[in-house]
């Protein structure tokens, strides 16, 4: 019985990684399947509670360019609601879990993918400028 549960665990622990993320296609389908795409200049994030492992960030910006969709214009102020963790989660095995919340903080430019308003899975990208190394 004891050698019969350590197998199983064995197991579990061997395949676990192969969970960690849904398969490329399935984010990029989100993305072709997306109503809005724009690039926004970001003003302002939202972050998490120091004792929240996981929630939501709110991305605020102005629309700067958009690339597919009518329900935005350019000059508009966006308030994109972002799934994010804290500094305190522990990754587990499953779905893109949200982006890391004070990764956030530091994005002055996002290509946002939008459905019916709200973000598709992974679809946000850093569009920053690239910081000058000296």
């Amino acid at each position: 019985m004891m050698r019969t549960a350590l197998l199983a665990i064995a197991l579990m622990a061997t395949t676990a990684p192969a969970w960690a993320e849904l398969p490329p296609h399935v984010y990029q389908r989100a993305r072709a399947d997306a109503d809005t795409v724009m690039i926004i200049e970001v003003r302002e994030v939202i972050g998490l509670a120091d004792t929240q492992t996981s929630g939501i960030c709110m991305v605020r910006g102005i629309a700067t360019e958009i690339q597919r969709g009518d329900r935005h214009h350019v000059g508009d102020h966006v308030s994109v609601a972002t799934p994010c963790v804290g500094p305190a989660y522990q990754a587990m095995p499953g779905p893109f879990p949200g982006y890391d919340a004070r990764a956030l903080q530091s994005i002055q430019r996002a290509l946002v993918f939008l459905k019916d308003g709200q973000l598709v899975a992974r679809g946000l990208e850093d569009r920053s400028p690239p910081v000058a190394v000296r």
